[in-house]
């Protein structure tokens, strides 16, 4: 049974990943109407894993006999500036919710929940490979920011 502290935290974590679809959902948009279809394609996979991320959690409060809840969702920006800015904002965004599964572990570490702290070691590991996949393409995104021809070779790779 999940301690209630930590099934509140965790339903909170839910709600964190849904908004971080809704807003990636966002920037999916704003790359596929400048056609910059490798950019939205990524962005779409992005969504996905969000979504994924949060029925992982959703299914695990199950398992542990608790209730999921779900709150409300804040819109999203929708209007964006450039590729460079989302890619910017996409780090900040990753580097928060990084720090609120950290959070979640210390939750489960002082509720002595071992089974959620072993639970969130994959949302942890995960975290680092997002943070270092969206740094890589603001890396590239920075080497090439004056050049329309590499944006466009960075948005085919994509």
């Amino acid at each position: 049974m999940l301690p209630q502290k930590m099934e509140d935290a965790l339903n909170e974590q839910i709600n964190r990943e849904i908004s971080s679809a809704y807003l990636y959902s966002s920037m999916e948009s704003w790359f596929a109407s400048k056609s910059l279809d490798g950019f939205a394609k990524w962005m779409n996979s992005q969504v996905k894993e969000e979504l994924n991320h949060s029925r992982k959690i959703f299914d695990y409060i199950i398992q542990r006999n608790g209730n999921v809840k779900f709150f409300d969702i804040e819109s999203p920006k929708c209007e964006w500036t450039t590729h460079k800015e989302i890619f910017e904002k996409t780090l900040e965004h990753e580097k928060y919710i990084t720090s609120q599964i950290s959070n979640l572990y210390s939750i489960a570490k002082d509720e002595n929940d071992v089974a959620t702290q072993v639970f969130l070691q994959w949302f942890i590991s995960e975290q680092v490979e997002e943070e270092n996949s969206v740094k890589k393409i603001l890396d590239k995104i920075n080497l090439t920011e004056c050049s329309c021809d590499s944006i466009y070779h960075l948005d085919s790779n994509l």
